[in-house]
């Protein structure tokens, strides 16, 4: 049986570090006062970014990923928060913020969806 990559319901990875990226954003003064912007250097499916996004109705993130597919996915996955996401097509190694940001979040573990 052929696996349907086309379909962003196959990319399934669980976010392991998720509570730990929420803690330490308790830290940042500016998470309070509506001035947090942050990168998601790593958007895969979206999990971490998700969260985020959730939990903090002001936040905004650029999520770079240079997969098609995981951005194709991670659209799907934060739909809800289109306002605030900015998905880019972009290796986080080439990428430059035009503007200053929090913080810069990586989840650099192995993914089998890629």
């Amino acid at each position: 049986m052929q696996t349907d990559l086309s379909d962003s319901s196959f990319f399934n990875h669980k976010s392991v570090m998720t509570d730990e990226i929420l803690a330490s954003l308790e830290h940042y003064p500016s998470i309070h006062n509506n001035q947090l912007k942050g990168i998601d250097a790593t958007l895969g499916g979206g999990g971490h970014s998700y969260h985020l996004l959730r939990k903090y109705s002001d936040l905004n993130i650029i999520g770079l990923d240079q997969d098609p597919f995981a951005r194709k996915s991670a659209s799907k996955k934060l739909d809800e928060f289109k306002n605030r996401i900015d998905i880019r097509d972009s290796n986080f190694a080439d990428f430059v913020p035009k503007e200053k940001v929090s913080f810069v979040i990586a989840d650099l573990g192995v993914n089998s969806n890629q």
